[in-house]
């Protein structure tokens, strides 16, 4: 595996630097109480303010990034946020990945009337618009992170339940599975021990892909107000701050650049390259795709 890992990236120079920015932004995660150390007697997620002044300040050597609409340092923001966005995305797609391989592996192995039922209320789910449906639910719950991460998980789980009930059924029909059969094993050890393990990999790269759209979704419901609390450091709430000053000033259209550049680059770099990084797990772990490049 780490030899077929290595030939793919060398193979693909792209995926290399995609994983080499997942690695900054890991790396900022981790050390975030060092490059932008909390106020004491704070939350580190609450980002600190300099006045309440409406307009935006630029960047200075006190504010590197700037402050936003209302004095909020974007700087502490943005590394703050990063620990916000790995928070929200693993959370939501390990939810999502284990309520998926759990209902999909059921009602592949079983059948019958239990497929029926949880395929029937998969497509109930499956037919709201994700975001609208995430939009209505963060709304009756509330604003906080948890709300906005329940919201995310309840509608995030049919893709992986789909996904794995497909190879569920593919996998019912192969040799070793039948030879389980044969030597008496439980339906249940058949399914733990023989069929999910099989299923895993594709839900893996389905996973790596969900990431960046969770994060996105996450930042939208932020940018719309339905998110996280007013100062809680977070990429869509800071982009949220930002747009009554998108158009500019009296001084040019990008007075107040810093305001959106910065947040905004640091959310569409990350977007992209788990985007792009599961592109590169799909042709590790997709036999039919490794032929591709």
């Amino acid at each position: 595996m780490i030899k077929t890992l290595k030939n793919l990236f060398i193979k693909n120079p792209i995926g290399l630097l995609s994983g080499a920015i997942l690695l900054v932004y890991t790396l900022v995660a981790i050390f975030a109480p060092l490059i932008a150390p909390p106020t004491p007697y704070r939350s580190p997620y609450e980002i600190p303010r300099d006045g309440f002044a409406i307009a935006p300040k630029p960047p200075s050597a006190e504010h590197w990034f700037g402050t936003t609409e209302g004095q909020f340092d974007i700087f502490h923001g943005v590394v703050w946020g990063t620990r916000t966005a790995f928070k929200i995305a693993a959370v939501v797609v390990s939810c999502g990945f284990v309520l998926g391989i759990l209902i999909g592996g059921i009602s592949g192995f079983y059948g019958g009337v239990i497929d029926e039922i949880t395929m029937r209320i998969t497509d109930i789910f499956l037919s709201f618009p994700f975001l609208l449906a995430a939009m209505v639910l963060a709304t009756v719950l509330g604003k906080g992170l948890g709300s906005m991460i329940i919201a995310l998980v309840v509608f995030r789980w049919m893709t992986y339940a789909r996904l794995v009930r497909a190879e569920v059924l593919r996998l019912k029909q192969i040799t070793f599975v039948e030879a389980a059969h044969a030597i008496g094993a439980p339906n249940w050890r058949v399914l733990v021990r023989h069929i999910l393990p099989n299923c895993v990999y594709p839900a893996m790269i389905q996973a790596s892909m969900d990431i960046g759209r969770v994060v996105m979704s996450a930042s939208a419901l932020s940018f719309l107000g339905l998110g996280v609390e007013a100062g809680y450091a977070d990429w869509g709430q800071l982009i949220s701050l930002a747009r009554n000053w998108i158009i500019g000033g009296a001084q040019g259209a990008f007075q107040y650049w810093y305001t959106v550049i910065f947040p905004g680059g640091i959310l569409f770099l990350f977007v992209l390259s788990w985007n792009i990084l599961g592109d590169a797990l799909r042709d590790v772990f997709d036999p039919r795709m490794r032929g591709v490049h």
